[in-house]
C-alpha cells in the first residue's frame, strides 16, 4: 500500500518505523500500461476497435465459425485488471489482419440478411479502421511494446524472485522501450511494406492536432508540420515517454530497498570505506535486528569470499544465504545472515498471494464451506498453495496414523 499520508503504509510506520514499502511489481506494471493506453485519445480509439471485434465475433458461433475458418485460432478479450491479456488480444490482428479483414467480408456476404442493422454499421465501421495506415502502426508498435512488458511479468512473478532481479529486468525494459523509440523508422518502413501488399493508402491524415490554450481546445493546423511527424509526437514518443517516466517513478520505492541493502549486494565492488560506511546505515535502519558488529562481517566475508565460496561475483541473495549455512559458517557471519533474510523475504510481487485467495474462494469455498471447519479450511487451503510439496508426501503413514485414531476400541 503506497498511502503513506492516511493510508496503510502511514498506519504501519506507526507501529513499526523499520517496516519498508515496497510496491506489488507486477501490479505497477498493470497500472503503467493502463495509464498509458488512457493518455492519448487515438490509442484510446484503437484498443476501442480491438475489444469491438472480439465482441462482434464472439456474441455469434456463427461469426466465431467463421473467424475460426479463416485466421485459424481465436481473438481474446481485453482486461484492464491483466494488462499482460492485451497482448493476446492484438497478437492475432498484428499477425493475421487480412485473414480478420476476409472474415468481415465473409460476415456481410453470408450473413447479411440476418445481421441487424446495428452490426451492419458495427462490420463497416470495424473494416474501414482496421483498413487505415493508422491501425496497421498502432498494431506493429503495441505489439513490441506488449511483448517487452510480457515478458518482464512472467517473470517477475516467477517463485524466488528478488527485488535486485526485479530492478535488473526493469532496467533491460527500459532499455528495450528506448530501442523500439529510437527504431520508428524501422517501424515506419515494416508497417509501409504490409500496407503495401494489402493495398491500403498510406497516410496519416490532416495534420490537425487538438490543443488546450485558456482552459479550451481549439484546432490547430500547421502547413509545415507534417503529418507523420504529429503522429510520432504525440501517440509514438509520447507513449514511450509516459511509460519511461511511470516506472521510474513507480519502482523508486524499489530502488530505495536495494541501495540500503547495497552492502550485500555489491560488497564486492565496494571499497572497505564504502562497504563499512553503507553497513553502518543498514545497521542503523534495523538496530533492533543487527548489531555493530556486522561491520567486521562483511569486511571478513569480502576478505574470505572468493577463497570460500570459489566465486569471482556476488552470488543472489537467496544463493548466498544458503552457501553460507552449506559451508556451516552461520556463526561467524550471524548478522548478514539476519540481514539476507530480511531482504529476501521482502515481496516483489503479491500476484500470487492473490491467485491463492482467489482459488481459496472459487475451489475450497463451495457448498460445504458451511459444515467445513475454519482448521479445515486454512489446513484444505494451504494444500492447494503447496501443491507441489503436497504432491511429493508419502501418505501411507498418515493414513494409518488417521485410521488408528478412528479406529472403533469397543469389542463385540
Amino acid at each position: 500500500m503506497s498511502g503513506k499520508i492516511k493510508g496503510v503504509q502511514s498506519l504501519l510506520l506507526e507501529k513499526n518505523d523499520s517496516a519498508l514499502y515496497s510496491p506489488c511489481a507486477a501490479h505497477s506494471l498493470n497500472l503503467i500500461g493502463v495509464n498509458a493506453a488512457k493518455m492519448c485519445p487515438k490509442v484510446v480509439t484503437y484498443f476501442g476497435y480491438v475489444q469491438q471485434l472480439y465482441v462482434f465475433f464472439s456474441s455469434s458461433p456463427a461469426r466465431w465459425s467463421i473467424l475460426k475458418d479463416e485466421i485459424g485460432n481465436s481473438l481474446h478479450s481485453q482486461s484492464n485488471t491483466r494488462w499482460s491479456s492485451r497482448i493476446h488480444a492484438i497478437r492475432p490482428i498484428s499477425k493475421q489482419l487480412p485473414s480478420i479483414i476476409n472474415a468481415l467480408d465473409r460476415v456481410i456476404n453470408e450473413l447479411g440478411k440476418t445481421l441487424p442493422e446495428k452490426n451492419h454499421s458495427e462490420v463497416k465501421s470495424m473494416k474501414k479502421y482496421f483498413t487505415t495506415f493508422k491501425s496497421l502502426i498502432m498494431s506493429s508498435f503495441w505489439y513490441k511494446i506488449l511483448s517487452c512488458i510480457d515478458q518482464r511479468n512472467v517473470i517477475i512473478q516467477k517463485r524466488g524472485i528478488s527485488l535486485d532481479v526485479e530492478i535488473n529486468l526493469l532496467s533491460d525494459l527500459k532499455k528495450d522501450l528506448q530501442n523500439i523509440r529510437d527504431s520508428w523508422p524501422q517501424i515506419l518502413l515494416e508497417t509501409q511494406q504490409v500496407a503495401k501488399e494489402m493495398q491500403i493508402v498510406q497516410h496519416f491524415g490532416d495534420n490537425t492536432r487538438r490543443i488546450k490554450r485558456k482552459k479550451k481546445f481549439i484546432d490547430e493546423t500547421s502547413e509545415n508540420t507534417e503529418p507523420e511527424m504529429v503522429f510520432r509526437n504525440d501517440v509514438i514518443y509520447y507513449t514511450i515517454d509516459f511509460i519511461l517516466s511511470d516506472l521510474e517513478h513507480r519502482f523508486q520505492a524499489v530502488k530505495n530497498i536495494c541501495n540500503i541493502f547495497e552492502p550485500l549486494l555489491n560488497f564486492l565492488s565496494l571499497t572497505n570505506e564504502e562497504l563499512e560506511l553503507k553497513t553502518k546505515s543498514l545497521v542503523q535502519k534495523y538496530k533492533y535486528d543487527l548489531s555493530e558488529n556486522m561491520c567486521q562481517e562483511m569486511l571478513h566475508l569480502k576478505t574470505i569470499y572468493s577463497s570460500t565460496f570459489q566465486k569471482s561475483h556476488v552470488m543472489p541473495p537467496l544463493e548466498l544465504l544458503n552457501s553460507i549455512y552449506a559451508k556451516n559458517v552461520q556463526t561467524i557471519f550471524v548478522n548478514v545472515c539476519i540481514s539476507l533474510r530480511i531482504f529476501c523475504t521482502i515481496p516483489v510481487t503479491v500476484a500470487e498471494a492473490e491467485r491463492s485467495f482467489s482459488n481459496l474462494g472459487n475451489s475450497l469455498k463451495t457448498w460445504q464451506r458451511s459444515t467445513t471447519s475454519q482448521e479445515r479450511l486454512n489446513s484444505l487451503a494451504i494444500l492447494s498453495m503447496e501443491n507441489e510439496l503436497a504432491s511429493t508426501i508419502n501418505f501411507d503413514d498418515i493414513i494409518t496414523e488417521f485410521a488408528e485414531l478412528k479406529a472403533r476400541r469397543i469389542k463385540f
